[in-house]
């Protein structure tokens, strides 16, 4: 370029440009498009990089959904795809017979294997589900409709689907007033075989143990994909309406399916399939109740084996929420380890036999476990404990969209599900401020577009619970810190508390170290 040619953003090579115009969102994408040929063809590819179907009332994401598919010129753009069930806020709970079910979501979802090139999928459920057997129940997010769902994607991305199977399986699993009108897929795309994913999300997975899909062999042939690298999961749990009250809900937590605790224990036989965990480099389990301990899963159990390809031999990056520690874990090979909202079980008073427990004089605590792991994880560079937001959306997440997209007070409900339950995803983002009073310059916000990491307060870090089977709603008691006047809650002293934090610092400190270089 000549030194007397002034320089302005059009003469940019176009890699730079490329790497601003992936840091703006769709509307603006969608008007520099029009500048000029060179702006046209990178903010396609960014506008287009990314698209959504839903199952909103009243929404017409299936009409753009269908159109991006059909296009010669758009589908090949495509690298992520969001489906979501939410129907809106109207359709929560209300009568069976009181609403549409989404036919337009439901008819549009095969069109998923139009995108050969996705290479990340995410799948968002409603986080109420109900255990319900009745195949003419119009309640959408029940057992019946989220195995139509995650069938019909499956078999998408393993290249399986066929509008005579999808007929049958429909006519079995859904509604009598379901009208199936498939969308249909060019012919050069409709048999190019299965879809190369790097990535898979799943938000608010139910906790029953459907045998329908996790026997089945399309999942086992998505899964054991040499290509999927990066794994996540947040389960939700079922509800069961309550007869004496109406329209209110029992608490999953009061009550006791036994397919939950199929669901975890098959864990290792199904989602964590062996062949995947061997290529796993990223995974991130999450659930809605604590976990871990009660109902039980086994990490050992997934590629068992001492040997340098048991277990996770590929895993560099770990993320567990409401995960309970029962036993000193550790992993030599992880690089970043994100625990949200793990406590350390202390104590359990329950009914034997269940499982081994750790008696009062050798109870589990984090100043034990934290320096084994300071030693075993040789490789740890990012380390965060803490809590994320759980029952609501990240307030820094909600300011972004609010103050860059011009969202209005009207729209927050919807935006609030659209920005809720995806801690299991962002738990690698930057931590909001330590005291949730502190405020955020406008500029500073920007970080935490795509969500909003763990909250390391030291009062949310080296948390304690116990469990008592003998009271309810729920068993899981946290033990709170300074001590209160409960006397049948167990204690710790001061210099447990003291000691705990230390060892926390230690770890953190050590994980910077590898993270500049200064220790090996």
């Amino acid at each position: 370029m000549d030194s007397k040619t002034p320089i302005t953003f059009a003469n940019l090579p176009p890699e730079i440009i490329d790497q601003v115009f992936s840091t703006l969102p769709a509307a603006p994408l969608r008007n520099l498009r029009l500048v000029n040929r060179q702006f046209g063809a990178i903010a396609t590819a960014w506008a287009f990089r990314h698209v959504r179907l839903g199952a909103r009332q009243g929404c017409y994401d299936h009409r753009h959904f269908a159109w991006i598919a059909q296009s010669e010129q758009l589908r090949p753009l495509v690298r992520e795809v969001t489906c979501d069930t939410w129907l809106g806020p109207t359709a929560l709970h209300c009568d069976h017979f009181a609403f549409k079910h989404p036919s337009d979501f439901l008819n549009a979802l095969p069109l998923l294997r139009c995108f050969h090139n996705m290479t990340s999928l995410h799948l968002r459920f409603s986080e109420h589900t109900r255990h319900d057997d009745d195949i003419d129940a119009m309640d959408t997010e029940t057992d019946n409709f989220r195995f139509r769902v995650l069938d019909t994607v499956f078999n998408c991305l393993a290249g399986t689907w066929s509008a005579e199977r999808q007929l049958e399986i429909d006519e079995e699993v859904l509604p009598y007033s379901f009208e199936a009108d498939y969308e249909t897929a060019p012919a050069e795309v409709a048999d190019m075989g299965p879809i190369p994913i790097r990535e898979l999300t799943v938000s608010n997975l139910s906790d029953y143990h459907d045998e329908r899909f996790t026997q089945s062999e399309v999942i086992k042939k998505v899964i054991s994909s040499s290509h999927l690298r990066d794994l996540k999961l947040s389960i939700t749990l079922q509800e069961v309406e309550n007869d004496h009250h109406g329209d209110e809900y029992i608490p999953a937590g009061a009550l006791w399916f036994r397919e939950k605790y199929d669901m975890f224990k098959s864990l290792p036989r199904t989602w964590l399939f062996p062949s995947l965990a061997g290529n796993l480099g990223v995974l991130s389990l999450y659930s809605r109740d604590y976990w871990g301990w009660n109902p039980r899963i086994d990490f050992r159990a997934v590629r068992p084996g001492s040997g340098p390809d048991a277990g996770f031999p590929n895993l560099k990056v770990l993320a567990l929420g409401s995960y309970v520690f029962r036993q000193m874990n550790g992993s030599g090979g992880l690089e970043e380890l994100y625990l949200d909202r793990c406590p350390i079980l202390i104590q359990a008073d329950m009914m034997r036999p269940l499982t081994t427990v750790p008696p009062s004089s050798a109870q589990i605590q984090t100043h034990h476990i934290l320096p084994r792991w300071r030693e075993s994880m040789k490789a740890l560079k990012v380390f965060k404990m803490g809590h994320s937001s759980w029952d609501s959306a990240p307030m820094q997440t909600m300011d972004v969209w609010c103050c860059e997209y011009g969202y209005q007070e009207r729209n927050h409900e919807g935006l609030e599900t659209l920005l809720h339950h995806n801690n299991f995803r962002s738990f690698n983002s930057p931590s909001p401020p330590p005291n949730k009073h502190d405020k955020i310059l406008l500029g500073g916000l920007e970080e935490y577009r795509y969500g909003t990491g763990i909250n390391q307060h030291p009062k949310r870090q080296t948390a304690y619970i116990y469990f008592d089977i003998g009271i309810g709603p729920s068993q899981w008691c946290p033990i709170y810190w300074p001590p209160v006047a409960y006397p049948w809650q167990p204690q710790l002293d001061y210099e447990v508390k003291t000691t705990a934090n230390e060892s926390w610092a230690l770890i953190v400190e050590r994980a910077q170290e590898r993270q500049r270089g200064e220790t090996p």
